[in-house]
């Protein structure tokens, strides 16, 4: 832990806040990262984009609408044991 003046900082709040604070400059710096090298050429990108867009144009729109709707009510609810220490009714009722 780190005291800035009587501030306690956990390190890794402050790699994290760090690391926001570089990529709000990256932001700035690079306009919002268009400004950046691309790795590949634009005429290489522009043609992965319109192989991207024609696939995900193939999905139906009540495909990934069902798709979704099943993945969210697909879920089982974690059930945990009670923990060793936490009262039972009939040991609260004894507290009182």
């Amino acid at each position: 832990m780190v005291h800035v003046g009587k501030v306690p900082l956990h390190t890794t709040s402050l790699a994290g806040g760090t690391m926001f604070i570089l990529l709000g400059v990256l932001f700035l710096v690079f306009d919002g990262t268009s400004a950046l090298p691309s790795l590949r050429g634009v005429d290489a990108e522009f043609a992965w984009e319109e192989r991207l867009s024609r696939w995900a144009g193939a999905v139906p729109d009540r495909a990934l609408l069902l798709g979704l709707v099943r993945t969210g009510t697909g879920r089982k609810e974690e059930h945990h044991r009670p923990s060793a220490h936490a009262r039972t009714d009939d040991a609260a009722e004894e507290h009182r």
